[in-house]
């Protein structure tokens, strides 16, 4: 198990890494040249550092030249030179890169969140990994080039040194290695419970999000000025947040005495070495510039394994870890059929569930069980019941947001599975009881971009008794709506839910679903609304669903859901002569329509 998991992080670091040399191959290049290039330096500074030490003190005994001291120092003032200025040039190929890899890993992670399979948004662990991704991805990309950054100019640095150092002190490079392979390990082990640790919080962060929401959201700032709960809220809030920030906290204390630990080993070494090296230098076997080179290398070296190289694989480690999680959602499964609505829409004859079972995924509790009903073109039916009933999951199948379902829904009496998926949903034209309004014009709202709806959008602003405020606007139809821009107006519940019963209307699906279609309203304006809708939907199929019954009695047929089930069906008069739950029901509001 374990190692596939590995190579699932092996693959997806490949995959990554891909994706970054896509963005901007020649400034990768230029990057990896320039991090070999800053690799070799410390070793080369070191060295020649130690020939300028030699010759200064040749000409001081007056056995050696003063211009060979300066021709070295030259050397080494060209080394340390490019020693600065690569820094700056590395950090600028790497922002070059970042920018085009940010635009491209953006246009991948919307395209991908466009295409989700529908049940993907509404499943926990998913929707936890689709918030991973949206906010660490292009954080995460840039520790992994500035993890490149660190292990490629660590690696050559460290192998330069320690070839340079094994002509000295061969007994250094064992040494070194008995000691980094542990603190590599120590490193990963650490960088995968950190990140595990980080991620094992993201119901924490969703909780987090939900409370700035109830604080700061304007949603909800009528409630928080008329019941003043924000002290309440904000002890919860401030508690919340302390707790991830202890969790936090924990995981780098760990990784500081990691860090510390081996940082302190490693400066054991230096001053065993310094001191070994003590004795050829005084008898005269090993050149002060030589004893000096090897000293700053083994620091150097020491430095960069006892402090970099941890850094650089927690980073390592983290950024394979969240690839794997990156690449997950990446290869989530996607409805790209769905999205394209086809050029022409099938007639539609009937919708008929079989003996249909459902659960939801990542559940257990069996929503739909024996569901069993058929409809016809042309008829209007009203789906009733309590919550939790099955009606709303029953629109979900009818559009194939799910297809994780036992037994069959046939549609023109061919098995829903088995059509495309675009066709199907082309269908089908509903509004949903959580519908969205845009920040754009009225007639895009209406018309959803299509240009040729317009005439029938001006005739649905009409006969939804839209026109009036439509005139009030400052441009008609034109005006943006929602408060995206200062040009934005608010509309009141009412009128955004006329928009979003136009909107399905003016679509040629010959099949409307309307889940909860006057929630917003006053119960009269909505026994008014009913009335029209004979006019509006001619010759199209309708589908109802509403706890309030006024419409009930203008359907063609009746189905009653309960416990996941067609529990009665009938017409009106037939439902209330059963005097059974749709009778208790429809009496319950009967006051309100009267």
């Amino acid at each position: 198990m374990e190692q596939n998991g590995k190579k699932l992080g092996d693959k997806a670091i490949r995959r990554a890494y891909k994706e970054i040399f896509k963005a901007a191959p020649v400034a990768l290049v230029c990057y990896l040249l320039m991090i070999a290039l800053s690799g070799l330096a410390p070793t080369a500074i070191a060295i020649v550092t130690g020939y300028v030490v030699d010759a200064a003190i040749s000409a001081v005994k007056g056995a050696g030249e003063i211009s060979a001291v300066i021709d070295k120092a030259i050397i080494l003032c060209a080394l340390a030179t490019f020693n600065f200025v690569s820094k700056p040039i590395i950090e600028w190929l790497m922002s070059f890169v970042m920018v085009n890899l940010d635009g491209n890993l953006n246009e991948m992670i919307v395209e991908k969140h466009s295409r989700l399979a529908y049940w993907r948004l509404e499943d926990k662990a998913s929707l936890d990994l689709i918030k991973q991704v949206e906010k660490k991805t292009l954080d995460q990309f840039k520790t992994a080039l500035q993890a490149m950054n660190h292990l490629g100019i660590v690696s050559i640095s460290a192998i330069s040194a320690l070839i340079t150092i094994t002509v000295y002190v061969w007994w250094v490079v064992p040494v070194v290695i008995v000691v980094i392979y542990p603190l590599i390990w120590l490193a990963k082990k650490g960088a995968k419970e950190t990140y595990e640790e980080d991620k094992a919080l993201n119901e924490k962060y969703r909780y987090v999000e939900m409370l700035d929401e109830v604080l700061l959201g304007k949603d909800s700032a009528k409630e928080r000025y008329l019941f003043d709960y924000s002290d309440h809220y904000n002890e919860i809030d401030y508690k919340t947040y302390r707790e991830v920030t202890n969790a936090k906290f924990k995981v780098m204390k760990k990784w500081f005495k990691r860090s510390k630990t081996f940082s302190s080993i490693f400066s054991l070494i230096v001053l065993v070495v310094a001191l070994v090296l003590l004795k050829p230098v005084k008898a005269g076997t090993l050149t002060f510039g030589i004893y000096t080179s090897v000293i700053a290398l083994v620091s150097t070296l020491i430095n960069q394994v006892g402090w970099t190289i941890p850094n650089a694989m927690d980073a390592f480690t983290s950024t394979s870890l969240f690839f794997k999680d990156f690449f997950t959602f990446m290869d989530f499964d996607e409805e790209e059929s769905g999205l394209i609505r086809p050029e022409k829409i099938p007639e539609f004859e009937s919708l008929e569930f079989k003996d249909v079972r459902f659960t939801y995924p990542g559940t257990d509790r069996e929503i739909l069980k024996s569901m069993t009903f058929k409809i016809e073109k042309g008829h209007h039916y009203s789906l009733v019941g309590e919550n939790g009933s099955g009606k709303s999951t029953v629109i979900k199948l009818m559009l194939g947001l799910y297809d994780q379902y036992e037994g069959t829904i046939l549609i023109n009496g061919v098995d829903a599975r088995t059509m495309p998926l675009n066709v199907r949903r082309s269908i089908f034209s509903a509004i949903f009881q959580d519908y969205v309004i845009f920040g754009t014009t009225i007639k895009n709202n209406i018309a959803m971009g299509y240009a040729d709806r317009e005439a029938k959008v001006q005739e649905v602003i009409d006969d939804l008794d839209l026109r009036e405020m439509v005139n009030k606007m400052p441009e008609g139809i034109e005006t943006e709506i929602g408060k995206l821009d200062d040009r934005g107006l608010d509309l009141s519940g009412g009128q955004r839910q006329r928009i979003a019963l136009a909107r399905a209307i003016v679509s040629d699906s010959p099949v409307v679903i309307l889940d909860e279609p006057t929630a917003a309203m006053d119960p009269k304006t909505e026994s008014k609304l009913y009335e029209k809708m004979g006019k509006l939907t001619k010759g199209r199929t309708v589908i109802f669903i509403s706890h309030r019954l006024g419409s009930t009695s203008l359907s063609d047929e009746i189905f009653l859901f309960k416990a996941g089930k067609v529990f009665e069906h009938g017409t009106h008069d037939e439902m209330m002569a059963l005097k059974g739950d749709y009778y208790e029901m429809y009496n319950s509001q009967k006051e309100w329509y009267s």
